[in-house]
């Protein structure tokens, strides 16, 4: 189905004596852009840890979000492959990391469990310990929650292969607000 506003905006940029050509193409972009920008604010947040001057992103090992759209409800689920990213670089010796989770909403539960070792499929394996954290809200310099800091200590070597698993409250809908993420750090 053909937007027929978004069509005029379009023919109208195609004709170069038209000055509304521009605004047209900036309304178009507009209601080309809106639909993935709304995407974003529905999807899981963004999960980093950071440790010695660095940062990483991680893998997915799964998630799932549901959010409002409108009257419905829509449930999100992916998965992930599951293995570890390249370590970051840490010395020997008590060394202090976090997380960061970017939303605003604070947690309702968080867990990071660590192993030492992974198999040659990049998997965890052997014994693994759950690691104690604080959870700090972050704030801009205005005073306004901006994230919320997850941070814990880690005393290298050995290497940690981490699995940071994080729920959120049930949003408007009900449904699950979770994600389950890994990382790796060490010598």
């Amino acid at each position: 189905m053909t937007n027929p506003a978004l069509v005029r905006s379009l023919q109208a940029v195609t004709n170069p004596g038209v000055k509304k050509g521009a605004v047209g193409l900036i309304v178009a972009l507009i209601a080309l852009l809106a639909p993935s920008i709304a995407a974003a604010a529905r999807s899981a947040p963004e999960t980093q840890l950071r440790a010695g001057g660095h940062s990483q992103l991680g893998g997915v090992v799964w998630e799932e979000w549901t959010y409002p759209d409108g009257p419905y409800c829509v449930a999100s689920s992916g998965d992930g492959a599951g293995t570890f990213p390249r370590s970051l670089h840490l010395g020997d010796g008590i060394q202090h990391a976090r997380f960061v989770l970017l939303r605003r909403q604070k947690p309702a539960e968080v867990t990071i469990t660590a192993w030492h070792r992974v198999d040659s499929h990049g998997h965890e394996t052997g014994p693994s310990e759950e690691l104690p954290y604080t959870l700090v809200p972050r704030r801009d310099g205005d005073g306004i929650l901006t994230a919320w800091r997850v941070r814990f200590s880690v005393d290298p070597p050995p290497r940690y292969y981490l699995h940071l698993y994080v729920r959120w409250p049930n949003g408007e809908c009900g449904g699950p607000r979770h994600v389950l993420r890994t990382y790796s750090l060490g010598p």
